[in-house]
């Protein structure tokens, strides 16, 4: 099985409300999705939750956030994971 490690989405100081993504992960060559998630990174005071963590092929988990509290000068990461097989 292999944990692939998408790209992390960075919203800088995002008003409470907004959504952060759509971050995703993709499997390598010839390996299909069989499971995933996401992971929220914050600074400051600013805080997310995730809003959506999911399957959106074979091969790419997809997830999205939502900003609960803002924080001037901070910022809201998101990453989404996928776990792949062959």
């Amino acid at each position: 099985m292999t944990h692939v490690k998408g790209i992390p989405v960075v919203a800088l100081a995002p008003a409470a409300g907004t959504v952060v993504g759509p971050a995703v992960a993709n499997c390598p060559s010839g390996e299909q999705v069989v499971g995933g998630g996401a992971e929220i990174t914050e600074t400051l005071n600013e805080r997310g939750a995730v809003m959506s963590s999911y399957p959106a092929s074979l091969t790419m988990w997809t997830a999205t956030a939502v900003v609960t509290k803002h924080a001037a000068l901070s910022k809201l990461e998101l990453t989404a994971y996928a776990l792949c097989t062959p």
